[in-house]
């Protein structure tokens, strides 16, 4: 959909599949990395909760690769106006977010100690195995990036509510399907 300006009022499809999916993933496992805090450890349940942790982090992973790429070439939909204050905040988040995702994919592959069995039937050893300091520091990395994730997370979706019923300037229209 185009407006008089030929511009685009969405986000394209692949930007927003690659959002929503994303999206869906990331709030899954960090509700259930928070969960294994709770749950008594090494019971069924646990261990079933982290398999599947690090099976979709590890397709989360997979996926965050194109997502990024593409970020660098999709067309942009038009913009909401709004004060350059809040657009360079916007543009800092976003920028965040990509960084913090990353850095908790990879302090979350390199903090295990032990194999672990992706999607079923994939062997993963950390290279680092042999260095339990070095896991150590990788996890307590992983821990405090998942909260500054989360902690960003918040503040994008408040700032969509923000937009979509303050401001009343549709924003949400433009990554929903």
């Amino acid at each position: 959909m185009l407006d008089h300006n030929n511009k685009a009022l969405k986000y394209d499809f692949w930007t927003k599949l690659f959002h929503w999916l994303m999206a869906s993933i990331i709030i899954y496992t960090m509700l259930a990395g928070f969960s294994l805090h709770i749950i008594e450890e090494n019971t069924p349940l646990w261990h079933f909760i982290s398999r599947l942790n690090i099976s979709l982090a590890f397709v989360s992973s997979l996926i965050f690769i194109p997502r990024w790429i593409w970020s660098f070439f999709r067309t942009e939909p038009q913009q909401v106006p709004m004060p350059a204050i809040q657009k360079s905040a916007a543009h800092m988040v976003h920028a965040l977010l990509y960084f913090l995702m990353f850095l908790v994919y990879i302090t979350g592959f390199f903090m295990l100690n032990k194999p672990v069995t992706l999607l079923g039937n994939i062997e993963y050893i950390n290279p680092l195995i042999e260095h339990d300091n070095i896991c150590d520091l990788f996890f307590l990395l992983h821990r405090y990036s998942c909260y500054l994730l989360f902690f960003l997370i918040l503040v994008h979706v408040c700032a969509v509510i923000k937009h979509q019923y303050i401001n009343k300037n549709k924003i949400l229209s433009k990554m929903l399907f």
